[in-house]
């Protein structure tokens, strides 16, 4: 079954939205959230900190933060082989 929410809005929106509500979203092993609901730091900042982690990538753990919502669903989307 299909959401109608991803039907209507383009990706960026669709998880700018979902961002913004504290969620952390997930797909296999990445992970995308906005940190300003986590982290205290970043509470009542006025730019997006969005992180991207994926678990294993190589041996590695990979971690990177963005201000660009685009940017950052983009890294999200090729790294969870979505596109």
């Amino acid at each position: 079954m299909k959401h109608w929410e991803i039907d209507l809005l383009q990706d960026v929106d669709y998880y700018k939205r979902v961002l913004m509500d504290g969620c952390v979203v997930k797909n296999k092993d990445v992970e995308i959230c906005d940190l300003r609901m986590f982290v205290d730091k970043y509470r009542g900042s006025e730019r997006p900190v969005i992180q991207v982690y994926k678990a294993n990538k190589g041996d590695k753990e990979y971690c990177q933060t963005f201000h660009n919502f685009g940017q950052a669903v983009t890294t999200f989307q090729e790294m969870s082989g979505l596109i």
